[in-house]
């Protein structure tokens, strides 16, 4: 794209310090290598899905990219004077190329479509981070090294454990944190109950939390009303388990029980069985050894010898 097609005069571009492009629909952003003395630049809802020219601005201080099809961060790290970058409404994944942005100041990178707080490490000079509305669920020790970030807006994301807040205890100076934000929306994590408590109990030098000024009254009653709360489900959690032992212990003298009942069960049936089992023996044996005894007195007829005592009786 050339450059009086922009509206500037190359004669006049080594002195141009700001370019501000807002609904033009450019589609491109390579001409902004033409402008070395670049400190500011503006490339707002233009339908840029590359990000180009930008490594030749070495005096780069603030850059604009809202609004645009940005899927991938690049050649920021060749740009030592970085101070602000907001590249919000783009379609970026992964948080890439700010490893030497030592200088960079505030970062919003909001709206986009990002998983994993990575790739901020480095910067030790951060002071504001807006990541609101992306797809985080976990903090995790991604923003760790981020020692002077004050303020940071994490608001319309995917967060829904306590557990989470935890990880900015790690951030000395944070004093400003959004959860829930009016303009982007709210976390899980905001509709559990004892949501604000919990956070101001473990975040006790927060000035603002979710765009609301916080007290040095509102401190003191959420530590008090937290450890209240840790009493009583400590009490809960004891109770618990006592009534717990006392159920195991009464289901093995309940089990021991039951087992020995069994046994005596089992017992007399095996008594029995064995009973039977004699009996039967016995009327086996005897079967055997009385067989012709049995035979001579109660069998009779024409094929036998014998007489039968009571025919005999009969005919006399």
């Amino acid at each position: 794209m050339q450059c009086e097609a922009l509206g500037y005069n190359k004669q006049n571009l080594a002195q141009i310090t700001t370019v501000d492009f807002c609904l033009d629909d450019i589609c491109r952003m390579d001409w902004v290598m033409h402008f070395p003395s670049l400190r500011e630049l503006n490339v707002v809802n233009q339908g840029v899905s590359e990000i180009e020219g930008i490594e030749k601005l070495k005096y780069l201080e603030k850059i604009w990219l809202g609004n645009n099809f940005i899927e991938t961060m690049r050649a920021f790290d060749r740009l030592p004077t970085l101070k602000q970058l907001h590249i919000g409404s783009n379609r970026i994944r992964k948080i890439r190329s700010l490893d030497k942005c030592v200088s960079l100041e505030k970062l919003w990178i909001e709206d986009n479509r990002i998983e994993v707080i990575d790739g901020l490490q480095n910067l030790c000079s951060l002071v504001e981070l807006n990541i609101s509305k992306n797809n985080i669920e976990l903090i995790g020790i991604g923003l760790d090294g981020l020692n002077n970030l004050r303020d940071l807006n994490i608001s319309a994301n995917r967060i829904g454990n306590f557990k989470e807040v935890l990880n900015l205890n790690r951030l000395p100076a944070l004093t400003v944190c959004t959860f829930s934000d009016p303009h982007y929306g709210e976390n899980p994590i905001c509709t559990l109950c004892n949501y604000q408590t919990y956070v101001l109990f473990h975040l006790p030098k927060l000035v603002r939390l979710d765009t609301m000024g916080i007290t040095e009254e509102s401190k003191n009653f959420a530590e008090t009303t937290f450890m209240k709360k840790r009493m009583y489900y400590n009490m809960r959690i004891k109770t618990i388990q006592r009534n717990t032992s006392n159920i195991i212990k009464l289901l093995k003298i309940c089990r021991k029980t039951r087992v020995c009942k069994l046994d005596i069960q089992q017992s007399k049936l095996i008594k029995k069985l064995h009973e039977i089992n004699r009996e039967l023996e016995e009327r086996q044996y005897l079967s055997q050894t009385n067989r012709g005894e049995f035979e001579s007195v109660f069998t009779y007829g024409p094929d036998n010898a014998k007489v039968n005592p009571l025919d005999k009786i009969d005919n006399e």
